[in-house]
């Protein structure tokens, strides 16, 4: 069992990881990103995926929609993670789904009859993934809502109504073997550790859905000799920097 000691060693080596990516300036974490999505394309998990499971980057996180136009022209479906209680699953991601804040005013799809949440509740929400993207054109462009582009767990197209947030768990992504989960995060160690936001979103997620292939992403000064995890952490398959690939 992780002591306190260890846990608030953990907290600050988050704390100083973030602090030191929110320093990086626009241009070069747009360059970086540009170079860490190029080295995912070479991978062998990216390339033997069909469904690929991406996120809305906040706090200068590697920017990983370089990943969408590319990945959309070799026919991969990709999907966004939604948080709901301390759950996350991920929905269908299409070139027609409209973005709204979500859990922590992180940009999920918005599905029918499904509340928008206003810039005012968004500002209370205090993350550490802030919604700083949220006033992207790009993320909030006016769209229709998506009706019929989640799979249900027969693997069949649902086409009604979504309907509201409690009715959303019959409408997920079904993970597979061919289903490819490109993780964030704060600091991962030279044997692929990961220390996350502390919500354990992927944690449980990846638990749950083991037959998934997994990545993480991150800048090469995130990455240490070795980091403080827990049992339950999971470590991601590969880790991709700009200058190296983790295996």
């Amino acid at each position: 069992m992780e002591n306190k000691n260890d846990k608030n060693g953990k907290k600050e080596t988050r704390k100083r990881m973030i602090r030191l990516r929110n320093e990086l300036r626009k241009e070069k974490a747009e360059e970086l990103s540009r170079s860490i999505c190029g080295a995912v394309e070479m991978t062998d998990s990216y390339r033997e995926a069909e469904k690929l499971c991406i996120y809305m980057p906040v706090n200068n996180e590697v920017d990983v929609r370089y990943l969408i136009e590319p990945a959309r022209k070799c026919g991969k479906s990709l999907w966004l993670p939604k948080v709901q209680g301390k759950e996350m699953d991920f929905l269908a991601y299409e070139e027609d789904t409209q973005l709204v804040a979500g859990a922590f005013g992180i940009p999920e799809p918005l599905y029918s009859q499904e509340p928008l949440r206003s810039q005012e509740s968004l500002s209370s929400q205090g993350s550490l993934r802030s919604q700083e993207l949220m006033s992207s054109q790009e993320l909030l462009s006016s769209q229709n809502s998506l009706h019929s582009h989640v799979l249900a767990p027969d693997n069949k197209r649902y086409t009604g109504d979504m309907g509201c947030r409690d009715e959303l768990q019959s409408c997920v992504l079904v993970p597979d073997s061919r289903t490819l989960v490109i993780m964030p995060g704060a600091v991962f160690s030279e044997q692929r550790g990961r220390i996350g936001y502390g919500g354990g979103y992927y944690d449980r997620f990846l638990q749950k859905y083991t037959e998934c292939m997994t990545l993480a992403v991150c800048y090469d000064f995130q990455i240490l000799p070795e980091v403080q995890t827990e049992a339950h952490d999971i470590k991601p398959a590969v880790v991709v920097s700009e200058k190296r690939m983790l295996i």
